[in-house]
């Protein structure tokens, strides 16, 4: 079977109209082997990937996409050149996008246990840290690009006593301990542009093991800097912000999160616990295959191994006093 016999076919006409407009033979059409749940991606020859939405409610992010790729490369970040953004219609009846496409093999690919991983972990803290300097009152409004508004603990506990996925007690040291962190961080930073969902496979790697390539700007919006921790398990955490530190002392960036103390740190495992109670207000759990934190418990088992490891200091000092 020929790869253009693998594209599903409600989307079979449309890619096969856009390869041909592109002169791409049709022997040279196949869809890339990882799949995400909003854009159907596709290998056109050895140079272009092509990305349609999934639905018609997708289309907005693949805007934005288009709007932030050439944003974050000025600003330094690596990631696939935006070839052609087409919303007119005039080849196909939906929105699409040609981007470069990028040689070599994610972190996804290469294994990202932390254990293993600590030079792609410090060098994604060294971009981060980079992306995390293009700020929203720089910038201005940018198509698709929202501000997330802040997530609210107390209502996230409630819910979850109600459901009876916690319990009262456990609810109340839960929050206890978020107001704990809370007071630890250096207080809200200005609105900063969030990658959304660095995930390991929008990673790549070079061959020295070191990310040189971030990729998939759909969830990218306007937010505090630390959520872009949140995507690798919470092991791989003392590295990226290794690397974020580095980064921000070396280049001299206006970051509020520069310093020594616990401030930094606080304020990332405060991410870490949040996305965690989030993820049980999700329906049943899915293969880890898909994602390390598709597992309902996932995110908070992992940060009880983070702490059950023996982490240096500042973390054992961030663990609610009894």
């Amino acid at each position: 079977m020929s790869g253009t016999d693998r594209i599903p076919g409600s989307f079979a006409e449309q890619v096969h109209a856009i390869a041909a407009h592109y002169g791409i033979p049709r022997g040279e059409v196949s869809p890339a082997p990882e799949q995400g749940q909003v854009n159907f991606t596709v290998f056109l020859g050895d140079d272009l990937v092509l990305r349609l939405p999934r639905e018609q409610r997708f289309e907005v992010r693949l805007a934005k996409e288009a709007a932030v790729i050439p944003i974050a490369q000025h600003a330094g970040v690596p990631t696939a050149d935006l070839v052609r953004y087409d919303a007119s219609h005039e080849v196909v009846d939906v929105p699409y996008m040609l981007l470069e496409r990028l040689r070599g093999h994610t972190l996804g690919e290469r294994g990202y246990e932390p254990g293993t991983s600590e030079r792609a972990h410090t060098s994604l803290g060294e971009l981060l840290a980079t992306l995390h300097e293009v700020r929203m009152k720089d910038v201005g409004p940018l198509a698709g690009v929202e501000q997330r508004p802040a997530l609210l603990p107390g209502p996230m506990v409630d819910w979850l006593i109600d459901a009876g996925e916690l319990g009262r007690t456990q609810g109340r040291w839960l929050l206890g301990w978020l107001a704990f962190l809370e007071a630890k961080e250096a207080g809200a930073s200005e609105p900063v542009l969030v990658h959304g969902d660095v995930s390991p496979s929008n990673l790549f790697v070079d061959r020295h093991g070191e990310v040189d390539a971030i990729i998939d700007w759909g969830s990218c919006h306007w937010g505090d800097p630390l959520r872009d921790t949140v995507d690798l398990p919470m092991r791989a955490l003392p590295s990226i912000l290794t690397g974020y530190r580095s980064a921000s002392r070396s280049a001299g960036f206006d970051s509020d999160v520069r310093g020594d103390d616990a401030a930094l740190e606080a304020r990332a495992l405060r991410w870490h616990i949040l996305i965690a109670l989030a993820k049980l207000h999700k329906g049943p759990s899915t293969s880890e295959r898909r994602h390390w934190s598709a597992p309902k418990q996932a995110r908070l088992l992992e940060i009880l191994r983070f702490f059950a490891s023996d982490p240096p200091s500042p973390w054992p000092e961030l663990v609610l006093p009894t």
